[in-house]
């Protein structure tokens, strides 16, 4: 009996200790501020209230259009990115090089210069000879006037011949050009590096699978709620919806009951039919730029939880 009562007041010791350590660890996982269970709880098991999880609202994996000499990689792990800045760069030397003769053909007058002159010069050639056939000099014959007029003609088709030229190497020009702008990267969105997978002074592939960089977006934020389907069919897009982080963040002073805005993005057009949920997509602005991937109660407007109650429940408000 004394072995039994003293096993059964160890056991509880144990647990007593146990309990307070779990406790004495909550406030510096919720960020140092203690966050009230019952609160959490209450908000959890709240009528018309989903738990999920905050996403990015866009990932780009990012990877050079071709292989070639990795020269400059203008950002760091982490480091936030503008739409439109340049991330690295691939050596172009020979796309310069080319671009730089086409411009030189392209922007020379000459070879059209000399056209023109020398279609002054059989005009002028012309109008003699015409001038001698006309005075019925035996010197010049019909076949030798016929040859003149041609020779005009042909001068004028090297002056077109000179124009063309110009504009094909201003073309030319352009295609290195844009030769040049694939061998970078430019972020097409405002957000930060999340991975960097290259580096100067390697030979970077252009293949899928491995790219050189992911670039994600966290401001506006996604987040993916599954309602039941019949809650669900009641949301319209662009619906206000209020959403909440399960805990503070650290380092960030906020109200650890506030509800922030969001709105529907889209709903998924297929029903899950073994669990009968639909997924919805909110979109929630993030100025603050709290990272993507915490836990956020998500509540639906006082209107559409009565409603789907009301579905629920024929005698509280009739089968809708």
């Amino acid at each position: 009996m004394r072995k039994k009562l003293s096993y059964l007041l160890h056991s509880a010791v144990f647990t007593a200790l146990a309990v307070g350590m779990v406790g004495a660890a909550e406030p510096a996982r919720t960020g140092g501020v203690p966050v009230p269970a019952a609160g959490r709880a209450q908000t959890a098991n709240a009528p018309g209230t989903e738990r999920s999880f905050t996403k990015p609202s866009e990932e780009r994996d990012l990877a050079f259009s071709s292989p070639g000499l990795v020269v400059k990689v203008n950002v760091k792990q982490d480091e936030p990115v503008k739409a439109g800045q340049v991330l690295a760069e691939q050596d172009v030397t020979v796309e310069v090089a080319n671009k730089a003769t086409y411009e030189i053909e392209a922007n020379s007058a000459v070879e059209e210069e000399y056209a023109i002159a020398d279609v002054e010069l059989k005009k002028v050639e012309l109008a003699r000879k015409e001038k001698l056939f006309t005075q019925g000099q035996k010197a010049i014959n019909q076949l030798e006037l016929d040859e003149a007029k041609l020779n005009v003609k042909r001068a004028e088709a090297s002056v077109k011949i000179a124009q063309q030229k110009r504009q094909t190497a201003a073309a030319q020009a352009a295609v290195e050009q844009a030769k040049i702008n694939l061998k970078r990267i430019v972020s097409t969105v405002d957000g930060f590096v999340q991975k960097l997978d290259t580096e100067p002074g390697e030979v970077a592939s252009n293949q899928v699978e491995k790219p050189a960089m992911r670039i994600v977006k966290s401001d506006p934020l996604w987040i993916d709620v599954n309602f039941p389907a019949a809650t669900a069919a009641k949301l319209k897009k662009g619906q206000p919806m209020q959403v909440q982080y399960r805990e503070p963040l650290q380092g960030q002073n906020r109200d650890e009951n506030k509800w922030l805005k969001a709105e529907v993005l889209s709903l998924q057009p297929v029903v899950r039919t073994g669990s009968q949920v639909q997924t919805v997509r909110l979109v929630m602005p993030n100025p603050d730029g709290v990272p993507p991937g915490l836990e956020v109660y998500v509540k639906l407007p006082d209107a559409t939880v009565a409603d789907a109650a009301a579905a629920r429940d024929p005698q509280a408000g009739g089968d809708r």
